[in-house]
């Protein structure tokens, strides 16, 4: 891997230079303002995160409705919104959906909790069959148990059980220490196992138990801000948040050259790639706010441009971990002929992809960052003065492949 050190200075002159035709569909349709981030990701507005005559009412309604709207309410964008926007760790109700599947971990007992979303219930009473064999009926209260009140709620999970009122929650991605349990929400109970041979085990060991006063009860608080060991399963859709990154960077960009440059024919891949309707998704764990196993996206470039390219064709790849302070960072450069951007958001795996084939120069390097600690929106180039500069960024570059966006 080769390093390069590179100064920065900050230039946040850029305005917009829009024409009224939209950079998304070419037309001259009625434009309104576009936010480049969405808001949410910001603590306030910023004037240099908006187009207010590059982008019509109607593609700008298609992202905001198509494309943020889901990344918001079902992926783990949430989650770092919750944690570095709003700095806010709560378990709300979260009304966009009835359910996420949210599992913290207890130091204190060595155990999974289920929890759910709404306020007020945000860890519900739940039986949970032991590595000892035993079952256990934890009770999330501060107040005394109050021992035959248990009791009849154990007999009417059972009762349930009997009478096949129940559904599961099957997933490998939970933790090998997980022991399976049942808990209810919304008056069902929910079984929850690694797998099929689980689930069905823990039915037939619960139905088997004659006396519930061998269940043993067990009260149990959260202590010492133990959200930090949140499991939250979340959908995660690479088409999806792929569109939403493209969506930053072509409007980033074009605030930078002008709309202009950007409503070039070089561009219509990339414009066709923002709204294919193809958005399949798959459910994924996340560990501390982190992707599982942190591979959410292919590592390499993505290439959206219908030019033939050898596959092994590599284009050098600027790191952004250096820039983890940040909550949003972005750089958008030109080598060998093509247009490159790398988007990273949060702590989600940076985003790579080819813009498309240009001829005309880009003339810098452009970085743009946006820290949610102090609600700073910067832009910076690069300098070669050693006197002149405002940061300095140590970028690792090293060569990757390109990957099919289709």
């Amino acid at each position: 891997m080769k390093k390069y050190l590179m100064f920065f200075r900050v230039n946040n002159s850029h305005i917009e230079n829009g024409t009224g035709t939209c950079i998304w569909c070419k037309k001259n349709e009625k434009t309104n303002i576009a936010h480049i981030i969405s808001k949410k990701l910001l603590k306030s507005d910023h004037k240099n995160n908006k187009l207010t005559n590059s982008v019509c009412e109607k593609c700008n309604s298609y992202f905001g409705e198509n494309i943020e709207d889901w990344i918001f309410k079902y992926s783990p964008i949430s989650f770092w919104v919750g944690r570095d926007i709003l700095n806010d760790m709560t378990l709300d109700a979260d009304r966009s959906f009835i359910y996420k599947k949210l599992f913290v971990w207890f130091k204190e007992y060595k155990e999974w909790f289920v929890a759910t979303n709404i306020k007020g219930k945000k860890f519900p009473s739940q039986i949970i069959k032991k590595g000892d064999g035993r079952f256990y009926f934890y009770i999330y209260k501060k107040d005394k148990l109050m021992r035959e009140n248990y009791l009849m709620e154990i007999q009417e999970i059972i009762t349930q059980l009997q009478k096949k009122n129940y559904t599961t929650y099957l997933s490998s991605l939970l933790p090998h220490n997980f022991h399976s349990r049942i808990f209810r929400f919304n008056d069902t109970p929910i079984v929850i196992a690694r797998n099929d041979d689980q689930a069905e085990l823990f039915i037939k060991k619960i139905l088997e138990v004659n006396d519930v006063k061998k269940i043993l009860l067990k009260n149990y608080r959260m202590r010492n801000n133990e959200h930090r060991h949140l499991i939250i399963f979340y959908k995660w859709s690479l088409k999806k948040y792929s569109k939403f990154y493209l969506k930053i960077i072509f409007e980033y960009q074009s605030l930078i050259k002008g709309s202009e440059f950007v409503l070039g024919k070089e561009f219509d891949d990339l414009r066709k790639s923002a709204k294919l309707k193809n958005n399949s998704f798959v459910e994924l764990m996340f560990l501390n706010g982190q992707g599982f196993n942190r591979k959410l996206f292919p590592r390499g470039y993505f290439q959206i441009i219908k030019e033939t390219l050898d596959k092994e064709f590599k284009i050098p790849i600027f790191e952004l971990e250096l820039l983890q302070k940040y909550t949003f960072s972005m750089i958008l450069y030109k080598n060998q002929g093509y247009l490159c951007a790398s988007l990273k958001l949060f702590e989600i795996e940076q985003f790579n992809i080819v813009l498309a084939k240009i001829e005309a120069p880009l003339e810098s390097i452009y970085l743009i960052t946006y820290s949610a600690d102090d609600n700073s929106l910067n832009f910076y180039e690069p300098v070669n003065s050693m006197v002149d500069f405002d940061e300095k960024l140590v970028l690792n570059m090293e060569e990757a492949n390109l990957y099919d966006f289709n």
